[in-house]
């Protein structure tokens, strides 16, 4: 999976960037700024085999270990 990190949600640069991803078909999610703003978007848990980081919010809901 690809994760693409966009400041704001319009953004044209990265607008294009996602239209080849889809055109190629690619995995991928984005991350706008204000998604990093919710206090509940990140999870983590750690254990003593691993550490798990999840984003989650009404959008999105993936694991830093798939990207």
């Amino acid at each position: 999976m690809i994760l693409v990190i966009s400041k704001y949600e319009h953004e044209g640069s990265t607008v294009d960037i996602q239209d080849w991803l889809n055109y190629k078909f690619a995995n991928y999610q984005r991350l706008n700024g204000k998604d990093l703003g919710n206090p509940n978007f990140i999870n983590i848990e750690i254990s003593n085999k691993n550490t798990i980081v999840q984003l989650k919010n009404k959008k999105l809901d993936f694991c830093l270990n798939d990207i």
